[in-house]
C-alpha cells in the first residue's frame, strides 16, 4: 500500500515538474519587461541647485536643475557671472546619458544655449552625490575677434539639498547692452560710402533706456559716427547702422563698436560694451 502510494507521489511530481518550471520562467521573463520603468534615479541626482566651488570665477556662478518633461530629461538655468547681479541664461533642456544602453542610472548631461553672440556647449559630469563637474565650450560667430574656448569647473549641491532656486537678490534687476556682432562692411556705389551694420543686445535682467553706439575706426584720428539706438526690453536687439565716407579696408579693416558709449544706462557690467572688428583685404 506505501510502495502505491509512494508511485502515485511520484508520477504527481513528474506531472507537475514542467508547470512549475513554465511558471517560474514567466515569473522572470515579466520580472526583465517591469524592472527598467520601475529602476529609481533616472534623474541621476542632478535636480537641485548648485555653486560654483571657486567664489571669484569670471564664468558660470550656479545653475538650477529641475524635473523635465522625461525620464531622460531635465530644465537648466545657468547664472553668468556679472556685476553687481548675475546674468540669467534662461531654462534649456538637459539630457541625459548613462553608460551603457542598459544604464538607467544617469551620470552624464549635455545641454546648449545658443545666440547671435555665441554657441556655448555644457557638458556635466556628477562625480559622487555633492558635485558636478562641468564643461564649457564656446564658439563665437566668424566676424567675433574672440577666440573659441574651453573652461572647466566644478559645482557643489547648495546647502539647501535638491529643490529650486536661490533667495531672490535685494539688487534690482539691471539692464547690460553688449555689441552682439558685426556684419561684414558693404560698399554703397552710389554714395561712395561704407556701411557697417551692428547688432546692439540687451543681454540684462531690466529694460535698457534709448542710448548712443558709436564706431571707431582705429586708422583714424578724431571721432567716428554715431547711432541712436531705442529703448530695448530685456533680450531684445537693434541693428545700428553706421556710415564711413570712404572705403574701410585700407588695407585692412580694423575698428570697434560700442554700445552706450555716453554711459546714459546704468548696466549690470559696464565692462562689455566693446566690440573690435579685424579683417586683411
Amino acid at each position: 500500500m506505501k510502495v502505491r502510494r509512494i508511485i502515485v507521489v511520484l508520477v504527481l511530481v513528474i506531472l507537475l515538474l514542467p508547470v512549475a518550471v513554465t511558471c517560474h520562467a514567466q515569473q522572470e521573463s515579466v520580472k526583465r519587461i517591469i524592472a527598467p520603468s520601475i529602476v529609481p534615479g533616472a534623474s541621476g541626482g542632478f535636480v537641485g541647485t548648485w555653486i560654483n566651488e571657486d567664489p571669484d570665477t569670471r564664468g558660470i556662478t550656479r545653475l538650477v536643475i529641475s524635473n523635465g518633461p522625461r525620464r531622460d530629461e531635465l530644465t537648466i538655468r545657468v547664472f553668468g557671472k556679472a556685476h553687481p547681479s548675475d546674468i540669467d541664461w534662461g531654462e534649456s533642456l538637459l539630457n541625459l546619458y548613462g553608460t551603457s544602453v542598459e544604464d538607467p542610472n544617469y551620470q552624464y548631461a549635455t545641454t546648449i544655449y545658443d545666440d547671435r553672440s555665441s554657441t556655448r556647449t555644457l557638458t556635466l559630469e556628477l562625480e559622487g552625490t555633492n558635485v558636478i563637474r562641468l564643461v564649457r565650450y564656446s564658439r563665437f560667430p566668424s566676424s567675433d575677434s574672440r577666440h573659441n574656448f574651453r573652461q572647466v569647473e566644478y559645482f557643489r549641491r547648495s546647502a539647501g539639498g535638491q529643490g529650486g532656486a536661490q533667495p531672490p537678490s535685494s539688487t534690482p534687476p539691471l539692464p547690460d547692452l553688449i555689441v552682439e556682432s558685426v556684419e561684414e562692411p558693404e560698399w554703397d556705389k552710389a554714395r561712395n560710402k561704407t556701411v557697417i551694420r551692428a547688432v546692439i543686445r540687451n543681454i540684462g535682467n531690466a529694460r535698457a533706456a534709448a542710448s548712443y553706439a558709436k564706431l571707431k575706426d582705429q586708422g583714424e584720428d578724431g571721432g567716428g559716427p554715431v547711432a541712436e539706438v531705442p529703448a530695448l526690453a530685456s533680450g531684445a536687439y537693434y541693428v545700428a547702422t553706421f556710415e564711413l565716407p570712404y572705403w574701410v579696408f585700407r588695407p585692412d579693416a580694423n575698428f570697434w563698436v560700442k554700445a552706450d558709449y555716453t554711459n546714459k544706462v546704468k548696466e549690470s557690467d559696464e565692462e562689455n560694451n566693446m566690440l573690435t572688428f579685424f579683417r586683411e583685404w
